[in-house]
């Protein structure tokens, strides 16, 4: 148990890491690190569900809250850089055509 929450929390370090770099982004071509985000995020779920199996039902009920509002916080950070990054590439392209 005390091995996977290490990993658990290794993960949880990279994901707070990479949402923080999204979200002082202006939007120009982040796709590498939203990428690499949703890939240790998938990573942080397999981690969250082998610790989940091993709880108990108080722990695992405290546990399963705090990870989807962690989730919905990382979430977030990806559709608003996605969002930026779609406005990005509309201004390029509207100034390519303007040239």
């Amino acid at each position: 148990m005390n091995k996977l929450q290490r990993k658990r929390s290794t993960l949880l370090s990279s994901v707070t890491r990479l949402t923080e770099t999204l979200n002082n982004a202006d939007g120009i071509d982040k796709a590498f690190d939203v990428e690499q985000l949703e890939n240790t995020l998938k990573d942080l779920k397999l981690m969250n569900e082998a610790i989940h199996d091993l709880l108990n039902d108080e722990d695992y009920e405290r546990d399963t809250v705090d990870c989807e509002e962690y989730f919905d916080t990382v979430k977030l950070a990806i559709f608003n850089t996605k969002r930026k990054m779609e406005v990005a590439k509309q201004k390029r392209r509207m100034s390519a055509r303007d040239e």
